[in-house]
C-alpha cells in the first residue's frame, strides 16, 4: 500500500452498507474487505486502493463535486458511496499512528526533557523494487537525522513485505508526531506506521515447576511444536527431558535463573498442562527459541518482527539461512 495511492474513507453508518455501495462501482477494491463485519463502531474507517496518484486526485475531485452538488448523470454509483461518508482524504499523519499508540507516546513523553530520546519503530511502505526502497529509506533517514534522531537498526524482509527502522528520536520530535504534524516523521509519504518499540507485557505467574516431574514413558519424539518466549529453566527436573533450547539470540547469559518466569511457565504448560490436574506429559520434546531476555523483555536493539522472522526461518532452513 503506497500512501500516494491510498484513500481513507471515514464511514457514516453501517460498514456493510458502505461495502455494498463500493461493490457497485466498477474497478474499486477495499483493503481487507474479506474481514468486514458489522459492529458497534460509530466512526468506522475503511481504506481504498486506487491505481495511481492520478486516480487518487480524480477521486478527491469527484468528492469535492459531490459536496458541491455537482455530480452528473452516470455518477449515481459514486453518489451512493459518498452518501455514506463523513470524510474522504488521503493517508495522513493521523493514520500512521494508531489511537492507542498515540496514548502510549503521550504518556512516554509527558514531563520529559525535550532532548530525551524515545525509541520508536518506523515502518516504511514496502517497495518491491530495491532501488526505490533504498531511496525511500534514505529520505526517512535524512528526516530522522534532521530531527536529531539516530537509526539504531533496520530490517527489510521481502518475503513478508516488511521494511522498518528502529530509531531514537528526541522528545521534541515525538511531540510533533503526537500532534499529527505534517512536518514530523509521521508526515513522510514513505512512512506507513510509527509506533512505540514493541515490548513484552509483564505478567504475574506462579512457580510453574514446583511440582514433581511427571514420569517419562519411553523415548520422547522429535519436536513438532516450537515455543518463542522467554528463557526457560531448562535444567529443572520437570522440564529437562522435554526441552530443546535453541538460543539463537544469546539470551540465556543475560537472563538470571531466578527471573526466568514466563518462558518456564509457558514451557511447563505445553509439556505438562495444568499441574493441578496431574495430566500426562506430552510424548514429544518442544523446540524453544528464547526471544525474551533479561526480565522477560525483547532485545532493545532489534525490531521484533525481524527477531521472530529470523527465528522461524532458522527453524525451517537451518541457522545458515539467516547468516
Amino acid at each position: 500500500m503506497a500512501p500516494e495511492r491510498l484513500l481513507v474513507f471515514e464511514v457514516r453508518g453501517a460498514i456493510g452498507a458502505f461495502a455494498a455501495a463500493v461493490r457497485r462501482v466498477p474497478g474499486l477494491e477495499l483493503i481487507d474487505e474479506e474481514e468486514l463485519e458489522e459492529d458497534d463502531d460509530s466512526r468506522p474507517v475503511m481504506y481504498l486502493m486506487v491505481p495511481d496518484a492520478r486516480a487518487l486526485r480524480e477521486l478527491e475531485s469527484l468528492w469535492r463535486r459531490y459536496l458541491a452538488g455537482e455530480l452528473v448523470r452516470g455518477e449515481t454509483p459514486w453518489r451512493d458511496v459518498f452518501n455514506l461518508l463523513r470524510e474522504l482524504r488521503p493517508w495522513e499523519p493521523q493514520d500512521r499512528v494508531q489511537p492507542d499508540e498515540f496514548d502510549v507516546l503521550k504518556e512516554e513523553i509527558s514531563e520529559r526533557d525535550e532532548a530525551h530520546p524515545v525509541r520508536l519503530e518506523v515502518e516504511l511502505v514496502f517497495r518491491v523494487d530495491d532501488t526505490t526502497a533504498r531511496e525511500r529509506e534514505a529520505e526517512v533517514r535524512t528526516a530522522i537525522t534532521a530531527a536529531n534522531g539516530v537509526v539504531v537498526t533496520r530490517s527489510r524482509i521481502p518475503d513478508i513485505a516488511y521494511h522498518a527502522l528502529l530509531v531514537d528520536l528526541p522528545t521534541a520530535a515525538v511531540r510533533r508526531i503526537v500532534e499529527r504534524s505534517f512536518d514530523s516523521v509521521a508526515g513522510l509519504d514513505a512512512v506507513m506506521h510509527v509506533r512505540p518499540q514493541s515490548v513484552a507485557t509483564t505478567v504475574e505467574v506462579s512457580d510453574a515447576t514446583d511440582a514433581e516431574p511427571a514420569p517419562v514413558v519411553g523415548v520422547l519424539g522429535e519436536p513438532i511444536l516450537a515455543l518463542l518466549d522467554g528463557v526457560p529453566v531448562a535444567a529443572h527436573p520437570a522440564l529437562s527431558n522435554h526441552l530443546e533450547v535453541d538460543d539463537q539470540f544469546n539470551q540465556e547469559p543475560g537472563a538470571p535463573v531466578v527471573d526466568r518466569y514466563h518462558g518456564t511457565a509457558m514451557a511447563s504448560l505445553i509439556v505438562h498442562g495444568d499441574r493441578n490436574r496431574s495430566e500426562s506429559a506430552i510424548s514429544r520434546r518442544i523446540h524453544v527459541v528464547p526471544v525474551l531476555g533479561a526480565r522477560d523483555q525483547f532485545p532493545r536493539d532489534r525490531l521484533i518482527v525481524d527477531v521472530v522472522y529470523t527465528a522461524v526461518r532458522a527453524m525451517r532452513e537451518g541457522p545458515e539461512a539467516t547468516a
